[in-house]
């Protein structure tokens, strides 16, 4: 019993410190999205996450398609700074790889996964001390 508070207590902990950095921040993509901090309490037959336990879990058994990305994939469009940026992009851009450096030092195992047709979830998972999945949830609109 006084695992399961320490888990609550060490993720809600982590989730205090990311979430204020995600108010007004926005993953771009053709309709650019807030992000959100999510715990997910996966069964233990979920891991070793990969596309088809993701897809079983995270896609509520749906027949959504279920894409295994990098974790660079993820950051490259938020954290990376160009010449033209305005002041509040170049501040976004800090915002973001202040939680990406959060998240890397309390979370390892990441995975990234994108869910569905168009209109996806695009979930950023980390694994705790404690085994349980947390890290980030949007949407990104994909267009042909």
């Amino acid at each position: 019993m006084s695992e399961t508070k320490e888990i609550k207590s060490n993720n809600f902990s982590l989730k205090e410190t990311v979430e204020p950095l995600l108010v007004d921040l926005y993953y771009p993509s053709e309709s650019d999205e807030p992000i959100e901090f999510v715990e997910l309490n996966l069964p233990p037959e979920a891991e070793p996450l990969n596309e088809r336990s993701a897809g079983e879990f995270l896609a509520q058994k749906s027949r959504r398609q279920v894409d295994e990305l990098e974790v660079e994939e993820f950051f490259a469009p938020v954290v990376d700074v160009e010449e033209w940026f305005t002041d509040e992009e170049r501040q976004a851009a800090e915002r973001f790889t202040q939680v990406r450096e959060i998240l890397q030092q309390h979370l390892k195992d990441f995975k990234v996964f994108k869910i569905g047709y168009n209109e996806r979830d695009l979930y950023l998972l980390g694994l705790t001390p404690e085994g349980q999945r947390v890290g980030l949830k949007t949407k990104v609109t994909e267009t042909d």
